[in-house]
């Protein structure tokens, strides 16, 4: 099968880990992991990979042009519904890239003052 190009600047490659945690689904082995690497990463602020989850959660930009599209993002995506099969959030992470540089505590860093709070977030806030 061909692979299909995304219209977007979003990477054309992806790994994509599908977790569900509704019940609905029997789990198959582990869990992955939940945790964004991004938060850590030295090119959280440029990253276009980054700007498309801040986009999917709602969260402020840390930029608002990034310029840097990473190779190889593995996004995690949960899936978390009720009881009800009508509700139900996704959350993505990215839990491994090609181009992650350790660098930690860069997000919080780069969040300029008063961003988070003007958005309706807690002031101590972190994604994870």
């Amino acid at each position: 099968a061909k692979e299909k190009r995304m219209a977007s600047s979003w990477p054309t490659r992806l790994a994509l880990v599908v977790a569900v945690a509704s019940g609905l689904v029997p789990r198959v082995g582990r869990r992955p992991p939940t945790m964004c690497i991004c938060v850590n990463c030295k090119f959280v602020d440029r990253c276009t990979a980054y700007h498309h989850v801040e986009t999917k959660h709602g969260q402020p930009h840390l930029s608002a042009a990034p310029d840097f599209t990473p190779r190889a993002p593995t996004v995690a995506i949960l899936v978390n519904s009720t009881a009800s099969t009508t509700n139900f959030e996704v959350e993505l992470d990215v839990t491994a890239c090609d181009d992650y540089v350790e660098d930690r505590g860069r997000w919080l860093r780069m969040m300029p003052p008063g961003t988070l709070v003007t958005a309706g977030f807690s002031a101590d806030f972190v994604p994870t």
